[in-house]
């Protein structure tokens, strides 16, 4: 029997598909995608955090990508422009090209999840890192309550305590769902649409409300919300309670006349009644 040729169709065929499969490969694995563990990064609502994209200094990127999901954040190509017209990079970010950092600032509970960072180098290899990043709040939400008082006819100042060193967003001031006064800090309030007490004044400098010719429908329970550009919202519940004397002046068509707690009784002062929070002293005058 003939031996068979070296130079066999069939071996030759075998042999070619063996050497295209070796180079296919070889092509994958200069394309292939590194991914590393997770870097968990933490920070505070309304701070700053700085997360750096580990990469091989002895290798030429050919571009970076830094999102959050399917979210562009930030990035740049190293052979040219990146249009920030089409690709929108977050504003409260900031790309160092030189140590392919990126900083974050004014953080919100919203900043917080998985990013990623797509650095690609010009021999194909695409490294990604992934970056687990947790935004808490300490104060977030809290709630201070205050117990102011009052006399009928009487004015009241009541303070909203705030962190100076944070810019306001807005301000409300209001008595259940009845807003009473308040404030934007980029723009004027429509107080057509949304109608302030007339009895009232707002000092923004301190945000500390003025209220004046209390009356005992004025008692109940207010909330100061303060919302901060960081997205923190502070409220703070004020409890007032307005109490006073009236003189029920029989001489004047039976109308109570609502003085200061200092009136001096009358005659007839020992006969004492209480209505709707104010003590009345029934006074014949003479």
């Amino acid at each position: 029997m003939m031996k068979a040729s070296l130079y066999n169709p069939q071996h030759f065929l075998f042999s070619l598909r063996i050497s295209l499969l070796l180079v296919l490969v070889t092509i994958t694995w200069h394309i292939s995608v590194t991914e590393c563990a997770d870097l968990p990064l933490s920070g505070e609502v309304g701070g700053n955090v700085t997360i750096h994209c580990p990469f091989h200094k002895d290798r030429k990127i050919l571009f970076l990508y830094f999102q959050k999901g399917d979210t562009f954040v930030n990035g740049y190509y190293e052979d040219r422009e990146m249009d920030h017209k089409k690709v929108q990079k977050w504003s409260n970010t900031r790309l160092d090209r030189g140590n392919n950092t990126v900083y974050m600032y004014n953080l919100t509970v919203a900043h917080s999840g998985e990013y990623q960072c797509h650095i690609k180098y010009r021999s194909g290899v695409l490294m990604v890192n992934k970056i687990h990043l947790s935004v808490t709040a300490n104060y977030s939400k809290p709630e201070v309550k205050q117990y102011c008082s009052g006399e009928v006819g009487g004015n009241v100042t009541i303070h909203c305590p705030f962190h100076k060193d944070r810019k306001i967003l807005f301000l409300y001031f209001q008595k259940g769902d009845t807003f009473v006064n308040g404030y934007y800090e980029d723009r004027e309030m429509d107080h057509k649409k949304v109608q302030k007490w007339s009895n009232t004044r707002l000092d923004r400098g301190n945000n500390t409300v003025y209220m004046y010719n209390l009356t005992v429908a004025h008692s109940g329970e207010y909330q100061c919300h303060i919302k901060y550009r960081s997205g923190v919202l502070m409220e703070n519940k004020i409890h007032l309670s307005v109490t006073g004397m009236c003189v029920f002046n029989l001489t004047f068509k039976n109308v109570f006349d609502c003085l200061s707690s200092r009136l001096i009784a009358g005659p007839f002062s020992n006969i004492l009644q209480h209505y709707d929070g104010i003590i009345l002293y029934i006074q014949a005058l003479l």
